[in-house]
């Protein structure tokens, strides 16, 4: 968002540092106006000449992920609504990794969430006899996904070209994922320096 406002002198824009990025706008008297970065000894330009004040309004890191996730709530609230194959919803939680306490968002299918159940039940139901026995064999859940994960990218490729709302929430997402992914970049770069 850009806000333009009368009254603040070239000199006063020199200090604040933003006459540099006053210059991307054609038609402004600034257009003409030396670079300061030629001689960074210069004085400021002693003028009494009136420009416009350009303000740019961004958002924090964690606005846009606020954004991000709830785009992303909206689109699997919909592909699930729209899906007729329950094994292939999309489930999200926040989770701490073994060995973590800091909860992370897992977005997973419905099939890998049964097949780990699985997999921990039984492994469970083998340490609670006495003796112990061998787990039976479950099926991975990588292994799982492996078979099955086909069948659910031709579904879900079906369900995506069902509905425009759907891949409006796609496009919604991806746009935020790549604002998120520069607002990122530049909190790296400028922790950097």
């Amino acid at each position: 968002m850009v806000a333009v406002r009368r009254g603040l002198s070239r000199q006063w824009l020199m200090y604040l540092g933003v006459l540099p990025l006053s210059w991307c706008w054609s038609g402004s008297a600034l257009t003409a106006a030396p670079t300061p970065a030629a001689s960074p000894a210069a004085a400021p330009v002693q003028s009494s000449q009136e420009l416009d004040e350009v303000s740019v309004i961004g958002k924090k890191l964690y606005q846009i992920q606020r954004e991000l996730v709830q785009a992303q709530d909206a689109f699997y609230g919909l592909y699930n609504e729209l899906n007729t194959k329950r094994d292939f919803d999309i489930h999200c939680t926040f989770e701490a990794p073994t060995g973590t306490r800091i909860k992370k968002r897992e977005c997973r299918l419905q099939f890998i969430n049964d097949a780990t159940a699985e997999q921990a039940q039984e492994m469970l139901a083998g340490l609670g006899s006495d003796p112990p026995r061998p787990a039976n064999y479950v099926e991975p859940p990588e292994l799982r996904w492996m078979r099955r994960q086909e069948e659910y990218r031709k579904n879900a490729r079906e369900v995506l070209m069902s509905s425009q709302e759907l891949r409006d929430l796609a496009q919604k997402w991806q746009d935020l994922q790549g604002e998120y992914d520069r607002a990122s970049k530049r909190n790296r770069q400028k922790d950097a320096r």
